[in-house]
């Protein structure tokens, strides 16, 4: 019992400490999804009241606690405090003890830095359509970074996670604005979709996308919009996805990490760094295998065994039968 209690008792350190992390950054959040859609400057300025200007006190910038305290309104003027204050503040605590507690120690901290960036994408895709390059290409960054520290998958695997991610949602859209003659994904997309491949690795972007694809249907179907033409924010749809794909995924493997992660941070970097030298040759074999597996299953379940050792799906001459 003894034993046993020390094992777990980092954990709920670090949980509680994330939570209590967690309530300031989702003030931050908060203050981002607002000003950063409305191109105000986010880094200097103090919170003001939107119904009378007035700057708000040291006391009233306590997250949750101040929001309650004043019945979610200004002292001054009454103006209602918008919800999604104590809403995001409450949502990153959570995310802050979800991570703590599913993730070792040593991996908990990225975990809820991964999930406090993804809130803020969510919002902000969801509120706006809009999925800035100035979040998602800092979160590939970020990605390949915690692999390049040790954390599983292996880099390799997050590099080909983001190259695959990024490539697969430039082809659709590009096919579709072929097709449709309009555009049919975001700008944004792509990189979004980078940015969760370069977290969890190509292996779990299968994962993460069925994951987006389910939440989307849910969603079209609660709000009635389930046709042709409906508009959903893919952008949160792929941060829940991804979230839940790196939670339960490679990083939650807890003998991977006993093995990589909580190995010494800077010897890690140091092999990954030397691994770099024959990564553009593995990579580039990986690639074509990954994109081209289920097309070539399909073409085995599509024709006979003996027409495609003659010809394949294409004609003698090269062209489409």
């Amino acid at each position: 019992m003894f034993g046993r209690a020390l094992i777990v008792a980092p954990s709920i350190i670090v949980a509680v400490a994330l939570a209590a992390t967690g309530l300031a950054v989702g003030s931050f959040v908060g203050l981002l999804t607002i000003r950063l859609p409305a191109g105000l400057p986010w880094i200097s300025g103090r919170s003001k009241c939107g119904g009378c200007g007035r700057s708000l006190t040291p006391g009233e910038l306590v997250p949750v606690l101040s929001w309650v305290f004043a019945h979610g309104r200004c002292r001054t003027c009454s103006a209602p405090a918008p919800l999604r204050y104590p809403l995001l503040e409450t949502g990153c605590a959570t995310i802050g003890v979800w991570a703590g507690v599913l993730h070792a120690p040593s991996l908990a901290p990225a975990t809820a830095a991964f999930g406090w960036w993804l809130v803020l994408i969510a919002v902000i895709d969801a509120e706006h359509f809009w999925l800035p390059r100035a979040l998602t290409l800092p979160l590939i960054g970020a990605g390949l970074a915690i692999h390049l520290a040790g954390a599983p998958p292996s880099l390799l695997d997050s590099v080909a996670g983001a190259a695959i991610g990024w490539a697969v949602l430039a082809l659709l859209a590009a096919l579709y604005r072929v097709l449709r003659g309009r555009q049919g994904l975001g700008g944004g997309d792509p990189p979004m979709l980078a940015a969760v491949g370069a977290w969890v690795g190509w292996q779990g972007l299968a994962p993460a996308v069925l994951l987006a694809c389910g939440a989307g249907l849910a969603l079209a179907t609660v709000q009635g919009r389930l046709r042709v033409g409906t508009k959903l924010p893919l952008g949160t749809l792929l941060a829940l996805g991804g979230w839940l794909a790196w939670l339960y995924g490679p990083a939650g493997d807890q003998a991977a990490l006993t093995g990589a992660f909580r190995a010494s941070a800077p010897r890690a970097i140091a092999e990954n760094v030397r691994g770099l030298r024959t990564l553009p040759g593995p990579l580039v074999n990986r690639i074509p295998d990954l994109l081209l597996w289920p097309a070539a299953r399909a073409l085995r379940e599509a024709w006979p065994r003996e027409q495609l050792h003659r010809a394949g799906p294409w004609g003698e001459d090269g062209r489409a039968d």
